[in-house]
């Protein structure tokens, strides 16, 4: 909750956290870029095995006395077979 923004030029700012409870590296991508109302930074971001990361929502109101609401989504994939070759190196 962003409550009630007095000053419309200056954008105001939440935490957002995600864990990562796996034994394997993740990719977090967020969906949506700056020029929404609602938007997130870093956009993508890789979280190491059983740590956690953070990600700013940044809130830019542009009327004021106005309810703003959005969904924010985030796809998290894990990163599997990065090191595995399909062609064998001939030596």
């Amino acid at each position: 909750d962003f409550g009630n923004v007095h000053n419309l030029n200056m954008p105001h700012e939440r935490t957002v956290n995600i864990t990562n409870h796996t034994k394997g590296k993740v990719t977090a991508y967020w969906m949506g870029d700056s020029s929404h109302v609602f938007y997130v930074n870093p956009t993508s971001l890789d979280i190491p095995p059983l740590k956690s990361c953070s990600f700013r929502v940044t809130f830019k109101a542009v009327t004021p006395n106005k309810i703003y609401g959005n969904e924010l989504e985030c796809f998290v994939c894990y990163k599997s077979l990065r090191d595995y070759k399909l062609v064998q190196d001939k030596t």
